[in-house]
């Protein structure tokens, strides 16, 4: 079995906390993003470049889909977003 992607699991926005028996507000797997009530992406495309991963996806969002380019990036346990000239901080979910 492959080992899994550092960016792979459950996040939450930085300094909110995860609710136990609710979904996470970001699940990462290595080929699929779920961001809820926001977007859903299929990875097309992973590729690691350093310290960072540029995600290729094919994403939905209120019923628009389009193709988008962004990285996620691990960092002392957080994890980074960029996407659209923006980065977003995320906290591990734990149960």
């Amino acid at each position: 079995m492959a080992d899994s992607l550092p960016f792979e699991g459950r996040w939450t926005k930085q300094g909110e906390t995860c609710v136990a028996g609710q979904p996470a507000p970001l699940v990462l797997t290595a080929k699929r993003l779920e961001a809820r009530t926001v977007m859903n992406c299929d990875f097309t495309s992973v590729l690691p470049g350093g310290i960072s991963f540029r995600v290729e996806a094919d994403c939905e969002a209120s019923g628009q889909k389009g193709h988008e380019f962004f990285t996620f990036a691990v960092l002392s346990g957080r994890l980074y977003w960029s996407w659209g000239g923006q980065t977003g901080g995320f906290d591990r979910c734990t149960d």
